[in-house]
């Protein structure tokens, strides 16, 4: 008999990389023929999650509310979900593997009520988010309360299981095709932004202000969109930067239209993984990551990769160094490649398939 997943997960913009992560992992899954497989999402950008995901999602409209109200939400949510998952009989068991705490607690409701019911945390986000919000407490329960959790990196897993006193937590990195990308050719002093543009999730201020007083000649490509968007194209101009930052917007497919370059740059301070630092790394770009992110951490080598900064002077000091010495041509774009073959989705998809088979 077949078992039945449901990916499940709530308030997706349509534009980030968990999406990007649950697609891959849908696709590498769907492809078992000993699995029927379903995307869910509680509500989110209908418009982008369309376009993204085509006719591979069911959309239900449940907004997620905070603090007590969060359980109202909860409840209507499974009461949907219970609807769907009654049809579920000629499955062996059905598997619910959801994204965070709140998608989690609505799984574990319908667990109680099904015996072939198994519900997995698949956490895209740093632990610390859930250790220091004011739902800990109810965290901690769902938490729990799942067969199976699974972080993004080793910092999470370590601490999550220090909290939660078990060894049931495993890493889960998302997963990309990483073999058929072809590499960027290296390109002196071009950097490279791929992301939200907003400073309170990607810490881009420190990117910005580290361009101020740079000697030589160098040019920044932005690729995202976001709510602070303006304020930087402001920033930009009242800084005279504008013949060396330029906005390109949201983008599709951004590596369609990345031909050359010397580094991609990722300064955000919180950061689960970083799926676009595998994306760049497949195709032989090294990277500039923020060292107080625990997520790249296990993605990125010094020296082998991209490098470290950890203040607007160190990163400062980088880009001088590529703009004086060409340092991004040091790299060698098969060592680059081949430092994160790993994260190929057809591997990191075997190893989860392996144990979905098993719980």
């Amino acid at each position: 008999m077949k078992t039945k997943v449901y990916l499940m997960s709530a308030c997706l913009t349509g534009l980030g990389g968990m999406e990007m992560a649950i697609l891959n992992m849908y696709k590498y899954l769907s492809e078992k023929v000993d699995l029927d497989v379903e995307i869910i999402i509680f509500s989110g950008n209908e418009d982008n999650i369309r376009k993204l995901f085509e006719d591979k999602f069911l959309l239900l409209d449940i907004y997620r509310l905070g603090g007590y109200k969060k359980f109202i939400s909860q409840i209507s949510a499974y009461n949907q979900l219970k609807k769907i998952i009654k049809n579920d009989i000629n499955y062996e068991k059905t598997i619910l593997i959801a994204t965070d705490p709140w998608t989690l607690g609505v799984g574990n409701m319908i667990k109680k009520k099904h015996v072939n019911v198994r519900s997995i945390l698949w956490s895209h986000f740093n632990v610390d988010i859930y250790l220091n919000s004011k739902t800990w407490l109810y965290n901690r329960f769902t938490f729990r309360n799942a067969d199976l959790i699974y972080v993004l990196n080793s910092w999470s897993r370590d601490k999550l299981s220090e909290e939660l006193g078990t060894n049931n937590i495993k890493i889960l990195p998302n997963g990309i095709k990483i073999n058929n990308n072809s590499f960027i050719r290296y390109k002196k002093s071009e950097f490279i932004y791929i992301g939200r543009v907003d400073n309170y999730t990607k810490n881009l201020d420190i990117l910005f202000n580290s361009l101020i007083g740079l000697d030589g000649q160098w040019n920044l490509t932005v690729i995202g969109t976001g709510i602070d968007l303006n304020r930087y194209m402001d920033f930009v101009k009242v800084n005279n930067l504008g013949e060396r930052v330029s906005f390109k917007g949201w983008v599709d497919n951004p590596w369609n239209e990345i031909s050359d370059g010397a580094f991609l740059v990722l300064p955000t301070i919180n950061e689960g993984f970083g799926l676009v630092l595998i994306e760049a790394m497949s195709r032989g770009l090294p990277v500039i990551v923020n060292s107080k992110a625990e997520g790249p951490k296990d993605i990125v080598k010094e020296d082998i990769n991209g490098f470290f900064f950890d203040s607007i002077d160190t990163l400062k000091k980088i880009i001088q160094d590529e703009i004086d010495n060409s340092i991004g041509a040091v790299f060698d774009k098969d060592e680059i490649k081949n430092s994160v073959k790993k994260f190929d989705i057809d591997i990191v998809g075997a190893n989860f398939y392996k144990e979905i088979r098993n719980i």
